[in-house]
């Protein structure tokens, strides 16, 4: 069994979030759960499961007041719910569109892809 650490997120507004894992994405992943449960029916806006990766992707409201992510990027974020990795878009259309391919933005899904692809 590894070894497993503390680790700690700052998020917007200065809250510092902390979990016990085994590395720093796995860290990332299980912050990045519990702040999709927080905002679950609020910011959240659509969650789908990716066929090709398997994982959770979300699209957020980064406007909402119950919003925990950086609006500095753009309104609306696509986040992999299973790695942590956010982008931020400036349209809702654009977002929605990378809810589809996740391997464009989050370089643990990009590895998947490509170990499949060969």
């Amino acid at each position: 069994m590894s070894e497993r650490k503390i680790y700690r997120m700052r998020l917007v507004g200065g809250e510092i979030v902390e979990t016990i894992a085994a590395s720093e994405a796995h860290a990332r992943a299980k912050i990045a759960r519990r702040l999709a449960a927080r905002t679950a029916g609020k910011a959240l806006r659509e969650r789908r499961r990716n066929q090709r990766t398997g994982v959770t992707v979300e699209l957020i409201d980064t406007h909402h007041p119950d919003s925990r992510l950086d609006p500095d990027g753009g309104r609306w974020a696509t986040v992999c719910i299973d790695h942590g990795a956010v982008v931020n878009h400036d349209t809702l259309a654009i977002a929605r569109s990378f809810l589809a391919v996740p391997w464009e933005f989050c370089p643990d899904c990009q590895e998947t892809v490509s170990a499949t692809d060969g």
